[in-house]
């Protein structure tokens, strides 16, 4: 029995990760709109999520039987959530007009008129148990006095009586039985078993114990024996009986959950994200898979290994990770390092408190993402790299060409003005306009290669150079304040820091209607501020998802920066990126304020 505890209690274990993971889940409104459906219910029944969401009730996939009760259920659990119940059975239809039997789990989202809903495919079970009921009924029908089996035997062993239901249990007709021994029928693992049993009652002991019969169609009946001893006057064992109570169903419902445990473990060990559960009071991994063993360097699964020990999350991360499951119960997307190979892993962490059995456990998905990161920066290097020499070929071909042609037209000028003043206006002209053109190719190879320029001449001209640009530009007002010293030597860092400011300065005049703009870097000891900030209209932070934004904060994730956004609606914008610094190989520049 406690081996079965035990069963159920890993199956349990094992069930409780999955539901959260791949159980098929759906989010409904007040009005049995379907709001919301996940991949395994899309899955499930063979539509798109394109044609389900906020476009069917879910009443259109039920079985017609099963609608009205489960409509009573919807409008109750709106007006009282314990109203109505939270786990029950119904028959859906897929696209293909298959039947499937669900076993669902829903309750309301608190504060709303939306449920939740969990959907688990229990077809073959309910038809495994159908096939089982239907069994049964028809050997009740055959027993109305007794449902379990009786056994008679005598003090050789021999069978001298069994009752219709023990021959239904194990499948011979009673003449087949009657006269033979009761380790004919036995499987044979079980039959020292029973020849252990039968010394027990001869010294008068009749325990409950467990025998597995093999049935005259080859296959196996578990049952619970109790027995009973018979005696004479004299005390002398003559025999015994015994009722015989089949549990071949239950003993398949164990080995059913043994076999999905197994299923489950392999599929969860085969997992390609690294995914272990966390006691969340003591800190123990009470289960890992491949992936995160090999990260956590866990040899042995079955010893204690606790997280901290591991060395996998730093100590100062997990504390503020269980911080922030404590007060959120669910971490998603959340970026962190991790230390395994001797190395540093950049890792996407994502974590929920569950409960099992009364005890708080976490279940934790790292994904390593370090090799992605190295390739976006090295596909961000490759472009820079692709910009710069269009931006050299241009300063350093272009512009001489030009430079040389407006020379040539000075020389042709001033002979005109020995010999033909009447096309000296217009040489002036063509000289202005060339010298335009040098202007501007020299802003646009800037523009296209930022890092060349930066190199030779610096963060802070570069940047006072795009406040004015602006402002000439948009006809904006666009200040430039430096307090301290910039202490950025990184080239990568500095031109990172060069489009975001360029990408806000976009925004600004683009989207705020601002009549004054500021660029202000703040220098300190071990960080750096760089602050964009309008007297614009603002925004609202929480539903900006322009692509600008998404680049600005992506440069930053990738140079180890933090982007902040502040913004109110009629109240301007605040961008700050803060950046840590090192003095010791950084390049100096002096503070400086343009007002342009």
């Amino acid at each position: 029995m406690q081996q079965m505890q035990r069963n159920y209690s890993m199956y349990e274990r094992y069930i409780t990760i999955f539901e959260n993971t791949g159980a098929g889940t759906i989010l409904i409104d007040e009005d049995t709109t379907i709001v919301m459906v996940n991949n395994k219910f899309v899955t499930m029944l063979g539509y798109s999520k394109e044609e389900i969401e906020g476009k069917r009730s879910w009443t259109e996939f039920i079985h017609p039987d099963d609608v009205e009760r489960m409509k009573e259920y919807h409008y109750a659990r709106r007006k009282d959530p314990d109203a109505a119940p939270k786990n029950y059975e119904f028959r859906i239809f897929t696209r293909q007009g298959s039947m499937l039997y669900i076993y669902l789990t829903i309750d309301m989202i608190p504060e709303t008129k939306l449920s939740v809903a969990s959907l688990t495919d229990i077809t073959s079970l309910v038809q495994t148990r159908q096939a089982l009921q239907k069994s049964e009924q028809r050997y009740r029908m055959l027993v109305e006095t007794m449902n379990d089996g009786l056994l008679v035997q005598d003090a050789s062993l021999t069978i001298e009586h069994v009752n219709k239901r023990f021959c239904e249990i194990i499948g011979y007709d009673a003449n087949e039985i009657i006269g033979k021994r009761i380790e004919d029928f036995l499987v044979p693992d079980h039959k020292e078993h029973f020849k252990s049993q039968m010394r027990m009652r001869a010294q008068g002991k009749q325990d409950v114990y467990e025998l597995a019969w093999q049935r005259k169609d080859g296959s196996v009946a578990y049952t619970i024996v109790s027995p009973r001893v018979i005696s004479d006057t004299h005390t002398i064992f003559t025999g015994s009986f015994a009722v015989i109570t089949d549990i071949t169903e239950r003993k398949i419902w164990e080995i059913t959950l043994r076999q999905s445990e197994e299923l489950f473990a392999s599929v969860f060990d085969a997992t390609p994200v690294a995914l272990a559960l966390v006691d969340m009071q003591t800190g123990e991994i009470v289960k890992a898979n491949k992936i995160f063993r090999s990260m956590a360097g866990i040899k042995h699964d079955d010893q204690k290994n606790l997280l901290f020990d591991t060395g996998l999350v730093k100590r100062c991360d997990v504390r503020k990770l269980y911080k922030k499951l404590l007060e959120s119960k669910k971490i998603s997307d959340y970026e962190i390092i991790l230390n395994h190979d001797g190395a540093e892993h950049i890792a996407i962490l994502s974590a929920e408190i569950i409960h099992i059995h009364d005890k708080i456990f976490v279940i934790l998905s790292l994904t390593d993402i370090t090799e992605t990161r190295s390739l976006e920066k090295e596909l961000l290097s490759i472009s820079e790299r692709e910009r710069s020499n269009i931006g050299q070929d241009l300063h350093d071909d272009i512009i001489p060409h030009l430079i040389g042609i407006d020379v040539m037209l000075k020389a042709m000028t001033r002979g005109l003005q020995r010999k033909k003043k009447i096309a000296i206006h217009e040489l002036d002209e063509i000289r202005k306009l060339i010298s335009e053109v040098v202007v501007k190719v020299r802003q646009l190879s800037k523009g296209l290669s930022p890092a060349y320029f930066i190199s030779n001449q610096g963060l802070s001209l570069m940047l006072e150079e795009l406040c004015a640009l602006t402002h000439d530009v948009y006809g904006i007002l666009c200040e430039y304040k430096q307090k301290g010293k910039i202490c950025i030597a990184d080239p990568d860092i500095l031109t990172h820091v060069y489009y975001i400011v360029q990408g806000a300065l976009h925004n600004a005049v683009k989207y705020s209607k601002a009549k004054k703009i500021a660029v202000i870097v703040n220098t300190g000891a071990s960080e750096t501020q760089i602050i964009v900030e309008d007297d614009g209209v603002g925004f609202d932070v929480k539903s900006a998802y322009g692509m600008g934004l998404k680049i600005m904060k992506h440069r930053a994730e990738t140079i180890g920066a933090v982007l902040t956004i502040n913004s109110t609606i009629g109240m301007g914008t605040q961008i700050i990126l803060t950046l840590k610094t090192n003095n010791a190989d950084a390049n100096v520049y002096n503070s400086t304020y343009s007002n342009y």
